[in-house]
């Protein structure tokens, strides 16, 4: 039967008619079975259901795989809510790949992974972080305007202008990117990347010394 449903009304369920007709045949099943003894052996789970509801074979089947399907879903944004919550990992497919295949009946490679990940509301995305909006303050400005002044006067004079610039490596790395679903934004990436390894180089005019 298709297109059961039931809505509420205040406080209360409203069961539209094919609903109200299966639970009708199950209580007139379990009657019968009751004065009668038991006629579908109780192992025969699938032959039982059709029996009592008298839905087909088909139907049942495509009910039990949404239901495995929605059961499966539930169990892999847990998964990757604990990898958020209880370890403070970033979850990767390769990651969540052995123990969806453990808990769930997914059988598939990563890239179905991928595919089911997207079903179930995960995108792949940019990870937040905790900084706060920043807000130029006055001195900084009046820094680079003196900045400004002085270099102007600097190529006047015709002094050598010497440019540098930097980079770094730090010791607490975050990926960019991680799995996340909009009900749970996943992790935060660190304010603070821990201790730096800072590299430093300038030049002019003629290049860069080596």
């Amino acid at each position: 039967m298709e297109g059961m449903s039931s809505s509420k009304i205040g406080n209360k369920k409203v069961l539209h008619s094919q609903v109200r007709e299966i639970v009708n045949r199950v209580l007139v099943f379990m009657k019968k079975e009751a004065v009668e003894g038991i006629s579908i052996p109780l192992r025969s789970v699938h032959e039982r259901v059709v029996a009592t509801t008298g839905i087909s074979k088909r139907t049942l089947k495509r009910i039990s795989k949404e239901g495995k399907d929605i059961c499966d879903g539930l169990i892999i944004r847990r998964t990757i809510n604990e990898f958020h919550l209880e370890e403070n990992k970033h979850p990767t497919l390769r990651a969540l790949l052995p123990i969806v295949r453990e808990k769930t009946s997914f059988e598939g490679k990563i890239s179905s992974l991928r595919i089911l990940l997207g079903k179930i509301g995960f995108r792949w995305g940019k990870t937040n972080s905790d900084k706060s909006v920043l807000c130029e303050r006055l001195d900084i400005r009046l820094k680079r305007i003196e900045f400004l002044r002085s270099i102007n006067r600097f190529r006047e004079e015709g002094r050598p202008i010497i440019y540098t610039d930097e980079t770094y490596i730090h010791s607490s790395h975050t990926t960019p990117f991680q799995w996340k679903s909009d009900d749970k934004k996943g992790i935060k990436a660190p304010v603070s990347k821990g201790q730096r390894l800072i590299i430093v180089h300038g030049g002019r005019e003629m290049g860069f010394p080596s």
